[in-house]
Order: C-alpha cells, then structure tokens, then sequence
C-alpha cells in the first residue's frame, strides 16, 4: 500500500544498462541483445568499435573513432530522416523520425573485459554514445538498419531509459564503474528549437506524482528488506496522495483535507497519519499548492500567453452555449443602438496596446439599468482565467492589491469619485503611468510595496448619471477634464428583458464578435 515519500535527491527509476557499463573492448552490439519492438520516446545509443571488417550481413564496418562527433550527429538526422524498412507495418508506423533533442559523447573503451589490464600491443579505442530524444515513440530498428547500411555504423540501442534525462544522467554524471575523467566534457548538443540546454539541467528526473511514488515505494521496499522503519514522512508524501484520488478544493466544496485524512484514517500507515495531523491547519493550502505543482506546465502556458493569443485560443475553442450568447450580445448592442464596429475596434486596440496614453479606458455607461453592459465585461472575463482579471478596487488599505499580476482591469459598476481611489491615483492608472500598488508587510516574502507599470487594459461599466456630472462639472474642475479626455464612453439606453434561462459565457462566441473587425 502507497503511504508516503520523501523526495531530496532525483535519481534514475532504471539503471543503466550493465552492459554499457562493462562494455570490454571490440564488442559490438547487434539486434539480437535489444527489444526489437520496443517504441519510446528517447534512446541511448552506443556505436562501439567493431571486433571484424564486416558485419553478419555484409556491410563494411566503420570504426566510429575515426569520426568527429558532428559526424555522428550528422549520421544519425540521416538515418532518422530516412529510416530503412523491411515491411509495410513498419512504414506506416512512422517513415522517419523527427528529432527533437540530441547530444554525442565520445569515451574510450575499458582495456578488457571487467576491467582487466589490456596486453601491451592492445590498442585502446574510442566510441561514442549518443542520447536521443524524438517528438513521438518510435521503433529504433529501421534507424539502426540505415545507420548500418548507408554509413556503416553498427550501433547498440538501450530500452532501459525512461527518458531523456536518463540517458544524459548516464553519460555526464560519473558513477562507481565510470570516472569524472573518463566523461567526455565538450559533447555535440543538438535542438530542434533553440538552443540545447546544459546537460547538468537535463540529466534529472522530471519531478511528478508518479515518479515521486516510484521512488517512495523503493525507498519502503528497501527500508522493510532491512528491517528498518518506515521512511520519513514529508509534505512531499502526499503529492501522489492527492493527485491519485483527486483530493481537490472547487469553489462550491473546500472539503480536500476532510477527504484526505478520512481516506488516510482507513489506508495509510500511522507514520502518515501522524503526519497528517501535525499538518492538519496546513492541509488545506497543502493541498492547493500541490495541484498547482502538479499542473504548473499547463498553467504556465496559459499565464504566458498575451491577450492577443487568449483571444485567437478562445476562437479555436467550440462553442459552449449554441450561439446563445452571440444572440443575446447582438441584441444588447441592437437594442441601445451601439456602434458594433467601433466598439469592437476599440476592444481589439485594448487587447494590442493595453494601458497607455493613446489607448482611452473604455466605459460602457448604462441610462437605467440592466441594459446589458455587464453581459459584454463577462464575455471580455471568459478569454483569461482568475487572478489575469482585476476587478474593482475596494475601500481600505489595499485597493490596488493583485494589479501587479493580472492581464485586464474589468470594472463592474465602478463610479469615478474618491470613495476607494484619490483622482490623482486615477489619472495616472488611467493613462499608463506607473502607480503604486501598497501591500501588507506582514506577509512571507513581500518587501515593499510595488511600483506597477503593466500594461493591463481598463474597462469600466458604469451609471450614465456618474459621466454626465463630470461633464458638468469639467468646465471648473480640472482634473474631472482630464478624467473625461481619458475615457472612451459608449451609452446603453434601453433595458432589455431578461432571458427565459441562464445563458452561459461563451469565449468562443466572444471572440467571434470580435475576429471580423481584428
């Protein structure tokens, strides 16, 4: 039974390949020592020195010393361009492989078999091992074969590796049976995209769910062959915990730490129990931080992406709502005689520029009321997610707290007065100044407060009533002037009824309002 981790250290799930380890001299490697039917992702492969002039099957041998590693590298893209198969199965599972990571490593052969001082007259030969990484599972032996055939390189394929990363870890890292001296420090790196990263950043296990479990689960199996206690007990113990049996907080049920420990209660072992309840206040943002952890990939390319990309996203997506929401916005913008172009050019230059001096904060007034204002600020909403929005400002000491992380500034109901920001405030946020965002002091790792000069855009609903007494009062107050001259209001003048039903904000169908104007 699953019950805990502790992760300090990432190592290898799988060991080298042994007889990569003790590889004596001359030996070299054939189809008969690999899984022929093996499909993965990432392979380590070893051109050896050969033992004979020919191969069993006639092709004259290379002894690959007498290449330089961008040879190989060369060698091996020609082989996986133009992989060589045997049968009409093989091509259709892949005619050629595309590369996405390679690196050749060039090592000497030990002097003999286990280690054994090697004659006087032996020559001592170099040979190479390249770590390979493809976009998608493929079968190595149509590569293998062309490796062979066209460049006559005989190479030995090992299946053992779970991933890139472990067959960079072999050939960088030393170990008891390879020396730090021994390790070739100035390999060829190779990336489809970009630059490759240094090896030292590549050679550790991705840390996940399931690799923290594998490990904890050896680290159990080993502690009870030797009689020993149950390992520690970490935070960590309950990433694959939580991830497994989906203990999760929603915003209509924030009950994950109550499922939790229910759950350990009747599976888990005391240790972690004991755990569990010295962590009980903690539980709860215990959880949540696991999940962003488990999810950090997905959630990164969503907060990296610019408004623009959120928008073109949002039109690739399909539609939740059956056209509901595009007929029910074109009847908001037909019944108060909306400028549809013109208001939806000024939301695209709000998603392009964002906050600056010549792109106006955008205001949808309403005369009376339930005008459908809002229904367009929630469609605008739904193309980012949580904390990308900034909502209104509120009264006390820290209205302008979270600015500093969110995408677009949507203001619902907001009125243009002191009550919650100075005027002065105001204008400066408005027209892209730098503002400062005050924050509490007494939180771990905030130090000072922060001066934001982002670029979120502002959108505003508001009551007509509120922009028509700054138009009064401009004429003798300047700064409700320059407030006026910062906003590009558009007046929604006739209530619209109320659906029969709920109609769900679709992003899909608000950026087809859009996409015909962009």
């Amino acid at each position: 039974m699953f019950t805990g981790i502790r992760i300090l250290k990432r190592l290898s799930t799988k060991s080298p390949d042994p007889r990569l380890q003790q590889q004596p001299l001359g030996q070299a490697p054939s189809l008969d020592d690999e899984q022929q039917q093996a499909r993965q992702w990432a392979y380590l492969v070893t051109f050896s020195h050969p033992v004979a002039a020919q191969a069993a099957t006639g092709e004259t041998l290379v002894a690959p010393e007498t290449l330089t590693r961008e040879q190989i590298l060369r060698c091996l893209q020609d082989a996986c361009a133009h992989p060589v198969h045997m049968d009409a199965r093989s091509v259709m599972l892949g005619s050629s492989v595309q590369l996405k990571q390679v690196s050749v490593w060039r090592e000497l052969h030990q002097a003999g078999a286990g280690g054994a001082p090697a004659p006087a007259a032996a020559q001592i030969h170099a040979h190479y091992h390249v770590a390979v990484s493809a976009s998608h599972k493929f079968s190595f032996a149509p590569v293998k074969r062309a490796l062979l055939r066209r460049h006559g390189l005989a190479s030995h394929w090992s299946c053992t590796h779970n991933g890139y990363w472990s067959c960079i870890r072999y050939v960088c890292m030393p170990s008891p049976t390879k020396s730090l001296a021994s390790l070739d420090r100035t390999p060829v790196l190779w990336a489809a995209e970009g630059q490759h990263p240094p090896p030292r950043d590549c050679c550790h296990q991705p840390l996940t769910a399931a690799a923290v479990r594998a490990n904890r689960t050896r680290a159990e199996d080993t502690a009870a062959e030797a009689g020993k206690r149950e390992p520690r007990v970490s935070e960590m113990t309950l990433w694959p915990l939580v991830v497994d049996h989906k203990f999760r907080n929603t915003e209509d049920d924030r009950t994950a730490h109550m499922q939790l420990v229910s759950f350990a209660q009747k599976n888990c072992s005391p240790a972690v129990c004991e755990f569990l309840f010295k962590m009980r206040a903690k539980l709860p943002t215990l959880i949540d931080d696991i999940w962003d952890w488990e999810n950090v990939s997905s959630s990164l390319k969503v907060a990296r992406r610019s408004r623009e990309e959120a928008l073109r996203c949002a039109a690739a997506e399909g539609c939740v709502c059956n056209k509901a929401w595009s007929q029910l916005a074109e009847k908001v913008l037909t019944t108060s005689g909306i400028d549809k172009p013109a208001l939806c050019k000024d939301i695209l230059q709000l998603l392009r520029g964002g906050r600056c001096e010549t792109t106006p904060v955008l205001v949808l007034a309403g005369a009376v009321g339930g005008e459908g204002k809002s229904i367009l600020l929630k469609g605008l909403a739904s193309l980012f997610y949580g904390a990308e929005v900034f909502g209104c400002p509120e009264r006390g000491n820290f209205p302008m707290l979270g600015l500093e992380k969110c995408k677009m500034c949507l203001l619902d109901d907001w009125r243009f007065d002191s009550t919650v920001l100075s005027l002065a405030t105001q204008l400066k946020w408005y027209d892209g100044s730098a503002i400062t965002v005050t924050r509490p002091q007494n939180v771990p790792g905030v130090s000072g407060h922060f001066v934001y000069r982002g670029t979120a855009p502002i959108v505003v609903t508001t009551k007509q009533q509120d922009i028509d007494e700054l138009t009064k009062a401009a004429p003798r107050d300047g700064e409700a002037s320059m407030l006026l001259r910062r906003l590009r209001v558009y007046t929604f003048s006739t209530r619209i009824a109320k659906p029969a039903k709920p109609v769900p904000v679709c992003p899909r169908c608000f950026a087809d309002l859009l996409m015909p104007f962009a």
